[in-house]
Protein backbone atom coordinates (compact mmCIF):
# COMPACT_ATOMS: atom_id res chain seq x y z
CA UNK A 1 0.00 0.00 0.00
CA UNK A 2 2.97 2.33 0.91
CA UNK A 3 4.53 1.86 -2.42
CA UNK A 4 1.39 2.49 -4.26
CA UNK A 5 0.71 5.88 -2.64
CA UNK A 6 4.20 6.66 -3.36
CA UNK A 7 3.66 6.16 -6.67
CA UNK A 8 0.50 8.25 -7.12
CA UNK A 9 2.32 11.15 -4.97
CA UNK A 10 4.93 10.65 -7.99
CA UNK A 11 2.67 10.99 -10.79
CA UNK A 12 0.79 13.67 -9.57
CA UNK A 13 3.52 16.12 -8.66
CA UNK A 14 5.54 14.20 -12.29
CA UNK A 15 8.83 12.94 -10.35
CA UNK A 16 8.40 9.16 -11.42
CA UNK A 17 12.15 9.27 -12.59
CA UNK A 18 12.83 10.66 -9.01
CA UNK A 19 11.17 8.14 -7.43
CA UNK A 20 12.50 5.58 -9.15
CA UNK A 21 16.19 6.98 -7.81
CA UNK A 22 15.12 7.01 -4.59
CA UNK A 23 13.52 3.87 -4.14
CA UNK A 24 16.23 2.24 -5.71
CA UNK A 25 17.53 -0.58 -3.97
CA UNK A 26 13.49 -2.25 -4.01
CA UNK A 27 13.76 -0.85 -7.93
CA UNK A 28 16.70 -3.20 -8.26
CA UNK A 29 15.66 -6.31 -5.78
CA UNK A 30 12.27 -5.83 -8.06
CA UNK A 31 13.75 -5.75 -11.63
CA UNK A 32 16.09 -8.88 -11.06
CA UNK A 33 13.43 -11.09 -10.03
CA UNK A 34 11.54 -9.96 -13.12
CA UNK A 35 14.88 -10.48 -15.15
CA UNK A 36 15.35 -13.89 -13.81
CA UNK A 37 11.76 -14.84 -13.91
CA UNK A 38 11.23 -13.54 -17.45
CA UNK A 39 15.06 -15.38 -18.80
CA UNK A 40 14.15 -18.78 -16.76
CA UNK A 41 10.36 -18.62 -19.15
CA UNK A 42 12.29 -17.82 -22.51
CA UNK A 43 15.69 -18.78 -22.58
CA UNK A 44 15.61 -21.79 -19.74
CA UNK A 45 18.43 -20.45 -18.02
CA UNK A 46 19.06 -18.53 -14.91
CA UNK A 47 20.55 -14.65 -15.34
CA UNK A 48 21.40 -14.24 -11.55
CA UNK A 49 22.55 -17.73 -9.04
CA UNK A 50 19.86 -16.12 -6.74
CA UNK A 51 16.80 -13.69 -6.73
CA UNK A 52 16.01 -11.80 -4.62
CA UNK A 53 19.56 -10.52 -5.19
CA UNK A 54 19.78 -10.20 -1.02
CA UNK A 55 19.73 -14.22 -1.13
CA UNK A 56 22.89 -14.17 -2.96
CA UNK A 57 24.87 -12.26 -0.60
CA UNK A 58 23.29 -14.47 2.50
CA UNK A 59 24.43 -17.82 0.57
CA UNK A 60 27.62 -16.52 0.38
CA UNK A 61 27.88 -16.30 4.57
CA UNK A 62 27.65 -12.71 4.76
CA UNK A 63 26.01 -12.50 8.14
CA UNK A 64 22.32 -10.67 7.66
CA UNK A 65 23.21 -7.75 9.79
CA UNK A 66 25.85 -6.44 7.03
CA UNK A 67 23.40 -7.12 4.52
CA UNK A 68 20.84 -4.58 5.76
CA UNK A 69 23.78 -2.31 6.62
CA UNK A 70 24.92 -2.60 2.74
CA UNK A 71 21.61 -1.85 1.95
CA UNK A 72 20.57 1.02 3.97
CA UNK A 73 23.77 2.78 2.74
CA UNK A 74 22.98 2.22 -0.72
CA UNK A 75 19.64 3.15 -0.34
CA UNK A 76 20.61 6.39 1.98
CA UNK A 77 22.97 6.89 -0.68
CA UNK A 78 20.37 7.24 -3.26
CA UNK A 79 18.05 9.18 -1.40
CA UNK A 80 20.27 11.49 -0.81
CA UNK A 81 21.50 12.14 -4.26
CA UNK A 82 17.27 11.80 -5.03
CA UNK A 83 16.51 14.49 -2.84
CA UNK A 84 19.76 16.99 -4.17
CA UNK A 85 18.16 16.31 -7.89
CA UNK A 86 14.94 17.11 -6.22
CA UNK A 87 15.34 20.11 -4.65
CA UNK A 88 17.11 21.74 -7.78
Amino acid sequence: ALGGVLAALAMITKTELLLILIAGVPVIETLCVMIQIGSVKIRHKKVFPYTPIHYAFRIKGMPEVSIVRMFWLAEAILAGIGLLIGIR
